[in-house]
């Protein structure tokens, strides 16, 4: 306001009147006063958008009063790097006409336009009309100057000073985050290409890879960009002026400060009080089930707070919300964090072994999960020992490795079971479940009834105990439903259809309030209420709930593909099998197809699980359909590999192989 103030003055000064009035002069040529008003017009425009000037704003202030120096101060604040130099030199022309009349000591004897100056250092100018010989002057504007001694070398500053700032190149500061994005964005283009020429399937893994990976380093970097903008520390600013125009160790004197010291802990208090509103305002936003609202509200929080207690709450929320791309981001920073406990790094990276598990990348999860357990045993906490055992027990499991899986649930059973004594707790519960469904598919049926019956039971307990915990009711739901499939390949139809209705009871009441995180209960259900009716040759009621489920594994898919590309999948080849027993091929040929491509997708990010799959889709594929015959070669490669010897149905399809190629 003050250099407004200034500058206002400033205008109101005779010197700027007198430039008016030499403005007036050229009032009868009409193209210079349009370019003129027009220039002015522009430069006054495009002043408004430009910061950079402020430190050289305030260097001029602190000359002095002279309009020079006010003049430079108002430039520099308010104007653009080549409309400065351009405006300076526009008016260090004119400023360069005023002292040349200034110093003229002449008297003019000619008629017309004509100057007249008053004493050697009056510091008067006349500018008027002379129509007589005697100079009788019939209008005089005069302008008091400042005294021409000292003046005469002011536009000649000014002029360098446009000069130089005209010659300078538009100055930025370096944002080295954005370089980095732009770097790794050139590097994901030129990795795509050659992606497209890669010749071996091993090739191809490698570069999506990579690829992945920077993505992934892109998504890290504009989270911090999107939560540095947000910061507006004077304190930084400050010291960054500092260190720019005085150096390094004026910065730190001035950061070291009592006034800054006692800026600081201010503005660490406000932090902290809005950081408390910001987390209240999320969990009343939780209760009233708008987590949409309350993901802001956390976002907001930790711009305030990123201690771990606060970043910890904002990923867990995260997680349980199923957006686990944006959790992993979190749990990373929080493993980052200097001052971390024991017990704490060791529960961060459970739960983000979590999520790798849950997106498949199993190796990823194990030695994630390996980690977690080594701070936890060494801490001798038995109960995260036997939740981290239980969860290992789960990736050996999905790889098939089941006498490891066995292990770790047998360990991770005993010793909850030791803590728990006459209690049974949730992680047994848990286990017990993951037990039946491992004994299911092992054929040990009677076993996998046993767990399900005391992993139904122990829930059923916990729930009548604290009716609200959809945890216990989510384990209920799957419960049900792994019991559902036990008694289909018993073929215990009313029993079957029974345990699925209570499992997508329970999971259509939980997603009422959550359906982010519980969708996909819903159509994990449908899907096999799909199996069921097959097997009752219901076709038309098996093509309803197969729909249902595809569209929501579908709508999942395309929000978070890494963990719903597989459930997707295997929904179009269900719909495949439908479209086959009804004979219509185009239509079994449509949903193979778009299975295969996920497939495609699923063997690169993880070959060693889904490649057995892939090499079986190719020979159905070229068997059934007639399409891709040119990955016949990846086929037999994949399934001629050791540690599929023995498997008769890799056997009958490498017969297959070999039968297209006769």
């Amino acid at each position: 306001m003050q250099l407004l103030d200034n500058f206002k003055r400033l205008l109101e000064h005779p010197f700027f009147k007198s430039l008016a009035e030499f403005i007036k002069m050229f009032k009868s040529s009409k193209s210079f006063y349009s370019i003129f008003y027009f220039l002015a017009l522009f430069i006054t425009q495009q002043a408004i958008a430009w910061k950079y000037g402020t430190a050289l704003s305030a260097w001029f202030n602190s000359q002095g009063d002279a309009w020079y120096w006010q003049l430079g101060a108002f430039v520099s604040e308010y104007g653009s790097i080549e409309l400065v130099g351009l405006g300076v030199v526009l008016l260090a022309i004119l400023a360069f006409v005023e002292v040349k009349k200034a110093h003229q000591n002449t008297t003019p004897t000619h008629q017309g336009n004509s100057i007249d100056i008053d004493g050697d250092n009056s510091g008067v100018v006349s500018i008027g009309n002379h129509n007589n010989i005697e100079h009788k002057v019939e209008k005089v504007e005069t302008m008091v100057i400042h005294n021409h001694r000292s003046i005469h070398w002011t536009p000649f500053i000014i002029l360098a000073f446009s000069v130089l700032l005209s010659a300078l190149p538009q100055v930025k500061s370096v944002d080295v985050a954005l370089q980095q994005m732009e770097t790794y964005q050139r590097e994901i283009h030129t990795l795509n290409k050659k992606r497209l020429r890669a010749s071996s399937l091993e090739e191809k893994i490698k570069i999506e890879s990579e690829i992945k990976e920077r993505k992934q380093k892109i998504v890290e970097i504009e989270e911090y960009r999107g939560l540095l903008k947000t910061l507006s520390l004077k304190l930084a600013k400050e010291a960054e002026k500092i260190h720019k125009y005085y150096g390094i160790d004026e910065a730190i004197v001035y950061l070291q400060g009592n006034k800054a010291q006692t800026q600081q802990q201010a503005l660490d208090k406000r932090m902290k009080e809005f950081a408390q509103k910001f987390k209240l305002e999320a969990k009343l936003l939780i209760i009233q089930k708008r987590y949409d609202e309350a993901t802001q509200a956390y976002k907001s929080m930790i711009v305030y707070d990123r201690s771990y207690e606060a970043l910890y709450e904002y990923a867990h929320f995260l997680h349980r919300q199923n957006a686990f791309q944006e959790a992993v981001v979190i749990y990373h920073e929080i493993l980052r964090l200097d001052e971390l406990s024991a017990q704490n790094r060791a529960l961060t990276l459970h739960k983000l072994a979590t999520i790798y598990y849950n997106h498949n990348h199993l190796n990823k999860a194990l030695e994630t999960y390996q980690k977690a357990l080594a701070i936890r045993q060494t801490l001798h906490n038995n109960r995260w020992v036997a939740d981290t055992l239980n969860n290992i027990g789960l990736i050996y499991e999905k790889q098939k490795i089941y006498h490891k899986a066995e292990q770790y649930y047998n360990d991770a059973l005993a010793l909850e079971t030791s803590l728990g004594k006459n209690k049974p707790t949730f992680t047994v519960a848990k286990t017990l479940n993951n037990l039946g469904r491992l004994y299911k598919n092992q054929k040990r049926e009677k076993q996998a009834l046993n767990n399900y019956s005391d992993a139904l039971s122990i829930t059923k307990n916990l729930i009548e105990n604290n009716a609200t915990n959809r945890d216990y009711k989510d384990l209920l739901a799957k419960t049900h439903n792994n019991l559902g499939n036990l008694y289909r390949e018993q073929q215990k139809y009313r029993d079957v259809n029974r345990s699925f209705d209570k499992a997508h009871t329970i999971y259509q009441e939980l997603a009422k309030s959550n359906p982010s995180r519980y969708s996909d209960g819903i159509a994990m259900t449908l899907h096999n209420y799909g199996q069921l009716y097959l097997d009752l040759n219901k076709t038309q009621e098996a093509y309803e709930v197969f729909t249902r489920a595809n569209a929501i594994y579908y709508t999942l898919a395309k929000s978070d593909p890494y963990a719903y590309n597989y459930q997707l999948a295997n929904s179009y080849l269900s719909l495949e099998y439908y479209h086959k027993l009804l004979n219509q091929k185009e239509r079994a040929k449509k949903s193979y197809t778009k299975a295969f491509d996920i497939y495609e997708k699923l063997v690169q990010t993880n070959p060693n699980l889904y490649e057995l799959k892939y090499a079986k889709m190719i020979v159905k594929g070229v068997y059934l359909y007639n399409i891709g015959t040119e990955n016949l070669k990846i086929a037999q490669e994949i399934l001629s590999r050791p540690k599929y010897k023995g498997d008769a149905l890799v056997e009958q399809f490498l017969k297959a192989i070999e039968s297209i190629g006769k």
